[in-house]
């Protein structure tokens, strides 16, 4: 109903957005079991899915300090409070 009626989503979601798509609470339990005995369930499609959208540069072990570093530089460049 929300992807029809109110998301006003350009893209189509259930093919272009990453991991299972559930509909009940059991598809939902059954997707958790499954990545839990399986790492590697649909690590290959998702992966696809999510270089589409983001470069691989970007999304990596580090990107968490990435965002960090960046916020922190942008809060010192705004106080004044810029190291040299």
């Amino acid at each position: 109903w929300y992807l029809v009626h109110d998301a006003g989503i350009s893209i189509d979601y259930m093919n272009m957005t990453p991991g299972p798509k559930t509909h009940t609470w059991e598809q939902t339990l059954a997707e958790v079991e499954q990545y839990l005995c399986d790492k590697d369930y649909r690590r290959k499609e998702n992966k696809k899915i999510v270089s589409y959208y983001i470069d691989e540069r970007y999304n990596n072990i580090n990107n968490s300090k990435v965002i960090a570093d960046c916020i922190i530089e942008r809060i010192e460049l705004k106080t004044g409070n810029a190291s040299q």
